[in-house]
Formats: structure tokens, C-alpha cells, sequence
């Protein structure tokens, strides 16, 4: 037996599959030409476009330089100063193996490597 989910404002029952819809501040889906890495992009608050790695961090483990937050509109900030128990993002550019390799951080570094860097 299956239940049949109704919305409150017309009574009409759900189709049987959503269609997902991307939320706002989902970004813009990009894969890297260089090393064909997945990613999105994001505007900051200067208008630029910047692409981010699809994952979350954990802060403690990413140089503050590097952190990034995506505000709930979809725009990119810098996070700088977090706690340990806090994630961020990433630039791709700070992992993309076109450029050189992070080693600041074995985060950074262990997927620069998973997107090709050889170093």
C-alpha cells in the first residue's frame, strides 16, 4: 500500500518522482579544462566568478587563506578565522594540478593529487 502525499494548497496528489530543482545558492556546475575535475561556480562579493570544489572541508585541516564559505544566496566569501569543528570550501584553483601543488596542506594536497597533480 502506498501513501499518497498531497499538497496542502491545491490538494493535488505529488507526481510519483520530483523533478529536483537546484537551490539558489547551488552555483553554476563547471568541469575544470585542465584536469576535467567537477566543481561550481560561484560569484563573490565583488561581482567575479570563482569555481569551487563540490565537497565541504574540515576547517582545521585548510590554510585560512583558503577557506570559503557559500552564503545561502550562492555567493563565495572568504572564511579566514574558523573552529576546529567548522567546514568550509575550497577554491578549485587552490587544487587544480595546473597549478602548484598545496603544500601547506595534506587536505590540499591529497586532492590536488586526486585530480591529477604529480608531485
Amino acid at each position: 500500500m502506498t501513501a499518497t502525499l498531497v499538497r496542502a494548497e491545491h490538494g493535488q496528489p505529488l507526481p510519483e518522482r520530483a523533478e529536483a530543482v537546484p537551490s539558489p545558492g547551488a552555483g553554476k556546475p563547471m568541469t575544470c579544462r585542465y584536469c576535467l575535475a567537477p566543481g561550481r561556480w560561484h560569484t563573490t562579493v565583488g561581482g567575479a566568478w570563482i569555481p569551487m570544489e563540490p565537497d565541504p572541508f574540515p576547517a582545521y585541516r585548510v590554510p585560512a587563506r583558503h577557506r570559503w564559505r557559500i552564503a545561502p544566496d550562492g555567493t563565495a566569501l572568504p572564511l579566514g578565522r574558523a573552529v576546529p569543528a567548522d567546514t568550509c570550501r575550497v577554491s578549485h584553483f587552490s587544487v587544480c594540478p595546473a597549478r602548484p601543488a598545496p603544500l601547506e596542506s595534506p587536505e590540499l594536497l591529497a586532492r590536488w593529487r586526486s585530480h591529477g597533480g604529480r608531485g
